[in-house]
């Protein structure tokens, strides 16, 4: 946790100061709030003195990095608060609401300088879901987003839940709503019309398939764009600020705590998770990326927040470890995304 803490930010007397000044603040964002209604919780309550005292142990120990970097002794109590800051300060879920993000934190305020881009390219993001959705079954499949007119990109896992045993499509059984809540009301909401294709590689790799959407729907002829996909990897790749945004969902597979520190218990709504580039396989044509992704995730643009292209298709990760996705602009001459009419630039 510490190579990570030091990895995630150049500034750690900027971090430090940030959360002895606003440890309120930063616990008010680690607990249970509903996004739009509910009542505000006590956080002098007894059951949330622990979470502030985290955040006293996280600030201690990164006090310590400040002064002794990597070989800084951090007792056990001091290395679980770091954790702590790091989930909550550098590896934030925005909540996206009416097509704004919310005012970023220490050290992300950076991205308010992007904002027309990033909140222009919500408006392409979307969660797929069935048309007609059974009271048993799931609330949503994934995400998706636009990559042509009437493109939809996501990933081959999702596309297997949308499909028959066959391979099927059935034109219509599923949507994409592009709103920042669909369960709120306010729909967005765009059929989704065909399937282009599964990539061939999947299983198991790349994890991507491609669909056709209505362009007469009355929300993409108001005039939504779409990404452009960088054709190229920028020359500085590993370390590269990028940003996944889709629909993260609770996931018993992670530590609920932890998940709590990052996402206050809202899930299911369009978020902005900015993070890094760690590494990149050829090999396995696999960006790896540390920003805060769950399992709804699946599908969700990954963008270089520089130009605003597209650079990969989240398809996976291990949370709070790595994160993985198709790098897309090795896919840049393939015979499926040419088929489909994605836009590279």
């Amino acid at each position: 946790m510490i190579e990570e803490a030091l990895r995630l930010t150049d500034n750690l007397d900027e971090l430090t100061e940030y959360v002895r000044d606003n440890g309120q603040e930063l616990l008010a964002t680690a607990i249970h709030t509903r996004a739009v209604t509910g009542p505000r919780v006590d956080l002098d309550a007894p059951e949330f003195r622990e979470q502030d005292r985290m955040v006293d142990r996280g600030a201690r120990a990164l006090e310590k990095l400040r002064t002794a970097g990597s070989a800084a002794d951090l007792t056990d109590d001091e290395a679980d608060g770091l954790e702590a800051i790091v989930n909550l300060a550098l590896r934030p879920a925005l909540l996206m609401r009416d097509g704004a993000f919310e005012p970023p934190k220490v050290p992300w305020q950076g991205l308010t300088a992007y904002r027309a881009g990033i909140e222009e390219a919500s408006r392409q993001v979307g969660r797929i879901q069935w048309a007609n959705p059974t009271p048993d079954g799931p609330p949503y499949l994934g995400t998706g987003f636009l990559v042509g007119e009437d493109v939809l990109m996501t990933n081959g896992h999702v596309a297997e839940l949308m499909c028959d045993p066959g391979g099927g499509y059935e034109p219509g059984s599923s949507t994409v709503d592009f709103t920042d809540d669909p369960d709120a009301g306010g729909s967005t909401r765009v059929d989704i019309v065909s399937l282009v294709g599964v990539h061939p590689g999947y299983p198991p790799r790349p994890d991507l398939a491609v669909f056709k959407v209505d362009r007469q729907s009355p929300y993409l002829a108001g005039g939504v764009g779409n990404f452009e996909v960088r054709e190229n990897p920028p020359d500085s790749l590993v370390g590269r600020v990028v940003y996944a945004m889709g629909y993260p969902a609770f996931d018993p597979r992670n530590d609920p705590a932890a998940m709590k520190r990052v996402f206050s218990d809202i899930y299911n709504v369009k978020r902005l998770q900015p993070g890094g580039v760690m590494s990149y396989s050829p090999e396995l044509g696999t960006v790896f990326h540390d920003c805060s992704t769950l399992g709804g995730n699946s599908g969700s643009c990954l963008v270089d927040l520089e130009t605003n292209q597209v650079l990969g298709l989240h398809f996976g990760g291990v949370y709070l470890k790595h994160n993985t996705a198709v790098a897309l602009w090795a896919l840049r001459d393939d015979p499926l995304l040419a088929k489909a009419g994605v836009e590279f630039g």
